[in-house]
């Protein structure tokens, strides 16, 4: 991240934003790539979004029936549930931003 920035700074075009994001891959690739990396796998069942955001609904409304903050609100679910996908690619082509394999960040 300093990296980029000071890239950005140097030779980043005045006005306009850069994207730092050098992997999209969904938490099912993740959590592969983490048990490849450290040789632990454990089955890990992901429910239906349906299923998520009815949940996240009655845990919300317990909640507020009980006047304590809700661990787990729809609006929580659905950022988790939305498919993040962001190009980095363009700090990539103008400011020469090259990033590190997602496995070697793992890694470290």
């Amino acid at each position: 991240m300093v990296a980029a920035h000071l890239l950005a700074e140097s030779h980043g075009r005045p006005g306009h934003r850069y994207v730092l994001s050098g992997a999209a891959v969904t938490s099912a690739q993740a959590l592969q790539l983490v048990s490849d990396l450290s040789g632990v796998s454990y089955r890990v069942l992901f429910i239906p979004p349906a299923v998520a955001r009815r949940a996240a609904g009655m845990v919300d409304a317990i909640s507020r029936l009980r006047r304590r903050p809700s661990p787990l609100c729809p609006a929580r679910v659905s950022t988790i549930l939305f498919d993040h996908r962001y190009d980095g690619s363009l700090a990539e082509r103008e400011l020469g931003l090259r990033y590190t394999p997602l496995a070697d960040t793992f890694e470290e």
